[in-house]
């Protein structure tokens, strides 16, 4: 699995993605500390039951085959607008 993390620079939207092995430490020097692993129930894509969720972001979220999307509120935002 795939761990891809959107955020907004002042350069506009920035994407990174990180294999799982470094991903939980690549989110915390960017500022977003794990928070937990989100629970599984039905309404939730089987694929997103049971995994990391990180304190500042949204997600996780499908980010296409084996992909764990996850957004700061801001890239949300502009992506949702």
């Amino acid at each position: 699995m795939k761990f891809q993390l959107v955020q907004m620079t002042d350069d506009g939207l920035v994407s990174n993605v990180f294999d799982e092995a470094n991903a939980l430490a690549a989110f915390e020097v960017r500022g977003f500390p794990f928070a937990g692993i989100k629970p599984g129930h039905a309404q939730l894509r089987a694929e997103l039951q049971n995994q990391p969720s990180f304190k500042g972001v949204y997600g996780p979220m499908w980010g296409g085959e084996g992909v764990l999307r996850y957004e700061t509120p801001a890239a949300y935002d502009r992506l949702s607008t």
